[in-house]
């Protein structure tokens, strides 16, 4: 073994001395902190905040602890406070990780810091009374508009605080995209435009908003999944020319929908006496709630119902599906509070998640020889039905039985 030199001697002991620093350091961290906050150091000289357990309404968190500068909030670091109201970050703070301040029901008001670098999805998400967001002048990444929050380049649009009381609102030119739930829960407004130039609309970016009508440019190619769900006030909807890619659970809830209107020389998607087809023609993306009254027949091309397809159709009583029905997605009859009766085609395999939930009429239901499985809470909420009868080989997918069958009183009847 060779005898170390005395520059070897020397590094090593720099080394020990760094490591007995550290160790100090994370002792400090310990003793500093406040039983609420919890830190996590992520360098010699920074750490990340973690987990807020507290319950107090005014929250400001601290630059600094133990020596270490607090440049990041974690993902669900903030999930659910149910008390917090404001909510000031230090500007230290570069990073908020996704879902780090979801479900925070009575946020009001939220400090933003300066030296803010990444927003992550969804991270101010959830906060139905939130009234204002700040952020001062200097951050580069960042900049509020009239109350909203974009991209410092304009093309994204993030955030619009949903309790901040807009009734109308021009998006600006130049937004390329508007951010999942940007305006979910903004139940005042009533009338958005949109400009051209537009190219995607994200998840739940307009869920539960008061929006009557709405047409989308012909820019737009791409609508996130639940994009317009559960606006309820909804009677209007036009698709632009270049739209590809929209899903039944876009208007899922809708329950005043009464039109939707498609650019001619949309190449992507079909209309057919109230029903929004693919470019085959044989997938169905969504029936128009407002068209779908009492006895409603499926165009026979028809082969497939995406997830949502008939949900919130609330006065159609009884649909009749023809026997080249291959599949039926999710939540394909969601609150069809109406619907009374149906019959399951023969080629059908599986019955969906939430297929039937909440059709609170639904008094028979008939199940083909052939399905293979039945997916959890497929007839929750069916509280009018009372038997369903279901082949031995049919699996039902749910761990719990009961949970298929959630508040539903139906006696199950096992066939050979």
């Amino acid at each position: 073994m060779e005898d170390k030199t005395f520059e070897q001697y020397l590094d090593e002991a720099f080394d020990e001395l760094e490591e007995a620093e550290r160790e100090l350091d994370l002792q400090l961290l310990d003793e500093d902190i406040s039983e609420e906050f919890c830190f996590e150091p992520t360098s010699r000289d920074t750490a990340i905040l973690s987990l807020y357990e507290g319950d107090e309404e005014t929250v400001v968190v601290p630059g600094q602890i133990g020596g270490f500068r607090v440049t990041a909030i974690a993902e669900g670091a903030f999930f659910m406070r149910d008390k917090l109201q404001t909510l000031i970050l230090p500007d230290s703070v570069e990073t908020i990780r996704d879902f780090a301040l979801q479900e925070c029901r009575a946020l009001r008001r939220l400090v933003l810091p300066r030296n803010l670098r990444s927003l992550g999805k969804m991270a101010i998400s959830g906060s139905p009374l939130l009234e204002k967001v700040e952020l001062p002048a200097e951050c580069e990444k960042y900049v509020l508009r009239e109350g909203i929050l974009f991209s410092a380049d304009g093309t994204s649009l993030l955030l619009c605080p949903p309790a901040g009381g807009l009734c109308e609102y021009a998006v600006p030119e130049g937004v390329r995209r508007i951010e999942k739930q940007a305006f979910n829960d903004c139940t005042t407004l009533q009338k958005v435009t949109l400009p051209e130039g537009l190219q995607s609309i994200d998840e739940l970016a307009f869920s539960n908003t008061g929006l009557r009508e709405v047409d989308l440019p012909d820019s737009l190619t791409e609508l996130g999944n639940y994009a317009f769900s559960s606006c309820r006030h909804l009677r209007r909807i036009s698709l632009g020319e270049s739209l590809w890619r929209i899903n039944g659970g876009c208007l899922a809830g809708c329950c005043a929908l009464k039109e939707i209107g498609l650019h001619p020389l949309n190449p992507a998607l079909q209309l057919e006496d109230g029903f929004l087809l693919d470019d085959t023609g044989r997938v169905l993306i969504c029936a128009v709630p407002g068209r779908m009254r009492g006895k409603v027949t499926l165009p026979h091309r028809i082969r497939e119902l995406e997830d949502y397809a008939f949900a919130s159709c609330d006065r159609m009583t009884h649909l009749r599906l023809h026997e080249d029905v291959e599949r039926i997605g999710s939540c394909a009859f969601g609150e069809c509070s109406a619907l009374q009766k149906i019959r399951i085609p023969e080629k059908v395999r599986e019955i969906g998640f939430f297929t039937f939930v909440d059709c609170r009429a639904l008094e028979e239901v008939i199940l083909n020889e052939g399905l293979r499985a039945i997916s959890g809470f497929a007839f929750a909420g069916c509280n009018a039905l009372r038997q369903v009868q279901i082949h031995r080989h049919t699996i039902i997918e749910c761990a719990e039985e009961e949970a298929t069958f959630y508040d539903c009183p139906a006696k199950i009847e096992l066939l050979p």
